[in-house]
């Protein structure tokens, strides 16, 4: 087996072990009728369906909290209840954020909010984000621990609603610092939080619980940067249930994001007067096209693929500070999942 098929057969098997205790903290709302459970479980549901017959749609936060957890220790299972946190509140960002960005389409189907309304999609957010923070209450580790974990719960959803508030003023002039900023509050403290939180149910001291935080935002960082990437790319959709989605969003709201910072800095002035036709403006995707071959002659694309790679190999330094493992190594070849754009720019 290959090292990239050993990593998503890995993921796959995580999933299938922390989606069925994601989806019992939602069970609970079907006794409470009018509907509640049909909405609140739509994301959560589709992320748990049917795939050729395997219900493990590999997820990267789980993944890596449960690598880091084994690089220090065994038995993953116990930090099930934290997989279950951190993937109720990944379903509850997507219902949200499809709200603010209108977005029809998420895992290759209609969006909660565009299949119930945008009220329902609104309660169905706040649900799945408070059922998280009881999944973290079956937790079996020392109150201290868990009260620490609770802060890291906390500060997330902070990040999380800030960085929605940066992302809303990505517009002309926006720095690299401000997007890398950006970035890291709207996914990075994700990847950062599940680490942090592997590595004290692990028992590791405050060192070894700083070095799975800077794998975990580097890591989440890169990830933040493809999924920009990946806005610009309309034939992802044939290939990624994640990724699938209706895409130039950023493009139509008028955001900065890496690809159009990078040409605003170094392209022709030329080409920097049609990208800002482009910006807050709605056209169909051949229209766009036209856009992306202008970022791509201004070297916006390369740049963007090799600002993912920087932010990979941040976090593979950390990485090698691990201990020995297997999981160890699975690590790497899990932060190398991060470059399969580059087959499709």
């Amino acid at each position: 087996m290959s090292d990239r098929n050993r990593i998503f057969e890995y993921m796959k098997e995580t999933s299938r072990e922390s989606d069925a205790s994601t989806l019992e903290f939602l069970d609970g709302l079907k006794d409470e009728g009018k509907g509640i459970y049909d909405y609140t479980s739509h994301l959560p549901v589709l992320r748990n369906r049917l795939i050729n017959g395997d219900t493990s749609i590999p997820k990267a936060r789980n993944s890596l909290g449960r690598l880091v957890y084994e690089s220090f220790v065994g038995d993953w299972e116990k930090i099930i209840p934290a997989l279950s946190f951190i993937e109720l509140s990944t379903t509850a960002t997507y219902v949200l954020d499809d709200i603010i960005d209108d977005q029809p389409e998420r895992q290759k189907d209609v969006s909660t909010w565009k299949k119930f309304g945008r009220n329902k999609g609104i309660i169905a957010g706040g649900l799945q984000t408070f059922l998280s923070f009881e999944a973290l209450d079956k937790l079996d580790i020392p109150d201290s621990d868990k009260l620490r974990i609770y802060k890291l719960a906390n500060n997330m959803w902070l990040k999380l609603w800030m960085g929605e508030g940066f992302n809303e003023e990505m517009r002309e002039e926006t720095t690299f610092d401000e997007y890398i900023n950006r970035c890291y509050n709207i996914s990075g403290v994700m990847f950062d939080t599940i680490s942090q939180m592997s590595a004290i149910c692990a028992k590791e001291n405050d060192e070894n619980i700083r070095t799975a935080s800077d794998i975990g935002k580097n890591y989440g960082i890169a990830v933040m940067v493809r999924n920009d990437l990946a806005d610009l790319l309309p034939k992802l959709r044939e290939h990624s249930d994640a990724l699938s989605k209706r895409t130039y969003e950023d493009i139509r709201k008028g955001i900065w994001t890496y690809p159009v910072i990078f040409a605003m800095e170094n392209g022709k002035e030329s080409d920097k007067r049609i990208i800002k036709k482009f910006l807050g403006k709605d056209f169909d995707n051949e229209e766009y096209f036209k856009l992306y071959t202008i970022l791509k002659e201004t070297g916006a694309i390369k740049a963007t693929l090799d600002l993912i790679t920087e932010y990979k190999e941040k976090a593979n330094d950390n990485i090698r500070k691990l201990p020995e493992s297997e999981s160890k190594k699975l690590l790497f070849g899990f932060t190398e999942l991060l470059e399969n754009l580059r087959g499709y720019t």
